[in-house]
This record gives structure tokens, sequence and C-alpha cells, in this order.
């Protein structure tokens, strides 16, 4: 294997561990360019930044990925571009590159090989300490644990179901770190695409391979724990999922657990067989729900904790990113890349909400939901009273469009759930604007029955 190659693969193995923003911005452009003497692997990156930013917060992972592809414990080195170093060709280049010289080097995923190897496909980073609990997934947080505590005894199977990006694939993986940690048991992490690969290549060549069979089973029967991601895309895969039921039902009698993540709960899945859905609802099923401010805030200041621009960042600009953001973390996580990626532009002193909204307006829910309640209210009051959206969202202050601006923000508290900091931020004010709005309308509406027909008016054509 040569050193492009080798690189191709761990690149390939850390784009499959981080968001696609993460990756294009740190990982895409990097090169080895060298393995030196030492058995340290020199990693060319495009500037100080970037090399700043890997070592201390992609340390690990890198680590566990050149581990995890050579099955060896080498080092790794950062290095900036310099004149006098030349970097290695590309594939399609004729030239012959110095070989690697490694033993026992994981070239393809084979299911032949399952008798020789076992890989638990556990991502190390991804721990209960690193894991932002709040109301919205405390439940799952305290289950998650007992798991861990006693597997195979407490809540088997467990089942994690919510929405895409809240953090059922990081519990998991938890889980199943822990579990190695304390038990030192054989932990099995696997997606249902790559559960229904396995099973398809048995069923297509049972007729002429026989030993992939005993494969299957060496790598499915042969743990103390499954764990199996997103089983949601297993619908319809009637054969697949006479085999999970198998599965389950040569693992779940020795107390062997079981953990499992869906899109939603076992009753909801479609297209699915009966015995499996009761066999899913035999444990506990918990749900993972989108965070609120509060959590969104906790999350950002972990992601941000150590980071060397963390202290230029204002706490506006926390506030910002969690009243604007969809409700899932790989979208936050995606923000922080993103504002990070403008630090390192523009290089300000300090950055506060002015160079968030400027920069990350792109990313935050105005632009990419403009069809939510209070942008449809927004809509609604410019239109009844001839002004411009902008207009309400202005600093300008004529009675009329004050008028406006406060109906829209009382409408805007009275029929939505959004909290006042997120209405607020809509219309460029603090919350205590938002609230006096209220409260001003809340009390002209006692004595004003035109006012009440503006308002009845106005909400016909939300």
């Amino acid at each position: 294997m040569n050193n492009n190659e080798l690189w191709t693969q761990i690149l390939s193995r850390i784009e499959s561990s981080v968001s696609s923003m993460i990756y294009n911005v740190y990982f895409k452009d990097t090169t080895l360019l060298n393995i030196d003497n030492n058995n340290t692997l020199k990693i060319q990156v495009k500037n100080e930044f970037i090399m700043n930013h890997l070592l201390n917060h992609f340390d690990d992972l890198i680590n566990d990925v050149i581990k995890e592809v050579t099955n060896k414990e080498y080092l790794y080195e950062l290095v900036l571009p310099s004149a006098d170093v030349e970097v290695p060709k590309k594939k399609d280049d004729n030239e012959v590159i110095t070989q690697l010289p490694l033993d026992n080097v994981d070239n393809s995923v084979d299911i032949n090989n399952i008798n020789d190897s076992f890989n638990d496909n556990l991502i190390p980073r991804y721990t209960f300490d690193t894991f932002m609990v709040g109301k919205q997934n405390a439940v799952a947080y305290t289950c998650a644990q007992a798991v861990a505590e006693k597997p195979g005894v407490m809540y088997n199977p467990l089942f994690i179901y919510g929405k895409s990006g809240l953090g059922k694939t990081h519990l998991m993986h938890a889980i199943g770190n822990e579990i190695k940690k304390k038990w030192n048991k054989r932990v099995l992490y696997i997606s249902s695409k790559q559960f229904k690969e396995d099973y398809q290549e048995i069923f297509a060549n049972r007729e002429t391979n026989k030993t992939l069979l005993d494969a299957f089973k060496k790598k499915y029967y042969d743990i103390d724990v499954l764990i199996i991601d997103d089983i949601q895309f297993l619908a319809s895969a009637e054969k697949t999922q006479e085999e999970l039921h198998n599965t389950f039902e040569a693992l779940h009698p020795l107390n062997k657990q079981i953990i499992i993540s869906s899109d939603t709960n076992p009753d909801d899945l479609k297209n699915f067989e009966d015995r499996l859905k009761t066999r899913f609802s035999w444990g506990m099923s918990v749900q993972i729900s989108p965070p609120d401010y509060d959590l969104k805030v906790k999350i950002l200041k972990n992601k941000m904790a150590g980071h060397e621009t963390a202290e230029r960042i204002k706490p506006e600009v926390l506030e910002y990113i969690a009243n604007n953001s969809q409700s899932d973390v790989r979208h936050l996580e995606g923000i922080i890349n993103r504002l990070y990626v403008m630090i390192a532009m523009y290089q300000p002193e300090i950055v506060d909400l002015e160079f968030a909204q400027k920069y990350l307006k792109d990313d935050i829910e105005d632009n990419k939901y403009n069809d939510n309640s209070i942008e449809k209210i927004k809509r609604a009051v410019a239109e009844y009273y001839n002004v411009t959206v902008d207009t309400l969202k202005s600093k300008k202050r004529k009675a009329e469009i004050n008028k406006a601006r406060q109906i829209a923000i009382y409408l805007c508290t009275m029929t939505t759930d959004e909290t006042v900091e997120r209405i607020g931020l809509s219309f460029n004010r603090d919350h205590a604007t938002v609230i006096h709005a209220r409260e001003k309308i809340t009390e002209d509406l006692k004595n004003s029955d035109q006012l009440k027909q503006e308002i009845k008016d106005i909400k016909d054509k939300i």
C-alpha cells in the first residue's frame, strides 16, 4: 500500500465520522507527505489555523483512525506547506510512490475475514462525558447509563428513538464504549444498512459459499452486545427482517444486550413484522426530543470550550445561534465550524452579534425556514398595514410602524411556541421589548374594538 492509498483510506474513515462541513474545511485538503524512520506520518495542512484546530479538537480521532487502518501505533505530525517539501503525486500519476511497510493492513471490510478479525466499529470519542444532557434527553441518558452498568439485565432491548441529529448515535456509542471499558465485553455497533448488506451477501451466495453463513453467525451471534442504528431503513426488507428476528432470538435468551435506534417508536414503524415490533418493545423505549434554547446554549459552550478563539466570542453570539438554529446538534456543529472559518478569515478582535449576523445569515433559521410561524405573522402584518417586513425589523419608530411592529410581536407571543428571546431576535429587539409590546397590545385590546377587529383580520390571513 503506498502513501496515497493509505491516506485515502484514513480520510475515508474520518469523513464517515464527522459532518461534511468539518471534513471539507479541515481534512479534505490534507496530504500525507511521507512516513519517517520514527514511524511518524508527516501530514501537510493548508495553514496554521487548521493545524491548531486539528490538534486541539481532532487529535484523538486522527490517532484512532490511523491505528484502525494500519493496525499499528503510528505517530503523526502536522506540517505547513514549504517550498522545499515535495508533495507526493496522486494515484493517477505514473511515478511509483514509496510503499508503506505495514503488516496486516485492513484494506476492506470482507465478511469472509470475520473469523480472523473483529471490528466493533465504536467511535472512542463518543462517551457519556461528552454527551450534553437536558430535559429533552435526560430519560434516554439515564436508561443508557443503566444499560452500561448492567448490560443484559436492565432494559433489554433498549430502543432509542427521535429525529435525525439529536444524539441517538452518540448515546449508543457511549453505551458500547462504557461496557467495553467496564466489563470488557464483546460489543458490535452496526448500521442497519450494513446488517442488510451482510445478510444479502449470504443470500446471494448461499448455493456456492456455505462458509458465509458461519461467518455471519460468528459476527452477529458470538458477541455480548449488539447495537443497530437506524432500524427504520429495514422497512419492507422481509428476508433481512427475518434474519434480524433470528439474531434477536439467538442473543436475547442468553441475556446478551441489544440496543436499537430509530426515527420513530416501535409501534409506529412502517412495514415491519409484528413479531419484531413486539420484541423491540420488550425492554425500554425512550425518546430524544429536539434541544430547547438552554440545551443548545449548553451544547454550544461545550463545543467551543478550549478553542483558541473562544475568549473572543461574546455570549450574545451563542444566544443568537441558539435562538436561530435548527433543533438538531449537527446543525449547531455546522454553524460553529462556519463561525470558526469566518473568524480565521477576517480575524476580528471581538466576535460580536453584528459579526455573527453578517457571516452566519445563510445558516440561521430565518433564511432556511421562511415559512415558520413568525415569518408568516410578519408577512401578514406587513401586508395588512401596507409596510414591508424589513420595516418591521428596522429601527424606525413612526407611530404607524411602531403599532404594526407591536401587533406582530404580540401575535408571535400569543400564537406560537417561540421564546421571547427568539421573537426578539427576529425583530432585532431584546426580550424586554417583546414583553413590553405584548403587555401594551394586551392592555389596548381592553378598550379598542377597532384593534380587536384588526387583529382578527390579520389572524385570518396567517
